[in-house]
């Protein structure tokens, strides 16, 4: 399921983690969520609860980002609700050694 998901947001854009629970009923009710889709399913929710938890409790996110490709290593969707939250995000690049320093700098 989380190749079907990745392919349906590579074209139609990001889903929200209800629209990935709509998609999971419409896919289970088909037939075609597995018992291995639904348990992945249920880490993600889990997941996303314990995040929740933790952006709640906080007065401060840090968002560790890898200097090779600090796009591909951050989430809009945490950054949205961390400061919907009106909580303060602070991004970390991590690795930034392993970068030129022009590339470093530009980011």
């Amino acid at each position: 399921m989380t190749a079907k998901v990745e392919q349906f947001e590579d074209t139609h854009g990001k889903l929200t983690a209800e629209e990935v629970k709509d998609a999971e009923k419409l896919m289970e009710m088909t037939g075609e969520l597995k018992s291995t889709d639904r348990q992945m399913g249920q880490s993600r929710r889990a997941y996303y609860k314990e995040l929740k938890k933790v952006i709640d409790n906080s007065d401060v996110i840090l968002q560790i980002l890898d200097a090779r490709d600090p796009d591909g290593c951050r989430s809009d969707e945490i950054e949205k609700t961390v400061l919907t939250a009106n909580k303060k995000l602070v991004q970390v690049i991590n690795k930034i050694d392993l970068v030129p320093p022009q590339n470093a700098r530009a980011w």
